[in-house]
């Protein structure tokens, strides 16, 4: 399995937009992906983090790719990587 881990800035007085972002567009979008085994978002005010994990690295490569915002988005995207899951409890 492989992991997509983003971080995001979230903009200054726009914490509510981002998260009213992050349930009506992101994680419904998400969930729609080929090969998601589970996605996890987390943050505070300032800094939001999204992990999703995939069954292929082609998979996790591909949602890694579709991960943008623009410049009206309650978010900047600071990072967006791809791991091979090594080890789970």
């Amino acid at each position: 399995m492989y992991a997509v881990l983003v971080k995001v800035r979230i903009k200054p007085g726009r914490h509510d937009d981002a998260m009213r972002l992050l349930q009506s567009n992101v994680v419904p979008e998400v969930k729609g992906v080929p090969g998601l085994v589970r996605g996890t978002w987390f943050g505070d005010t300032e800094t939001g983090h999204g992990l999703m994990v995939f069954e292929s690295a082609d998979q996790a490569q591909g949602m890694a790719g579709m991960v943008s915002a623009g410049d009206d988005d309650p978010v900047e995207i600071q990072d967006v990587k791809v791991y091979e899951v090594n080890a789970e409890t």
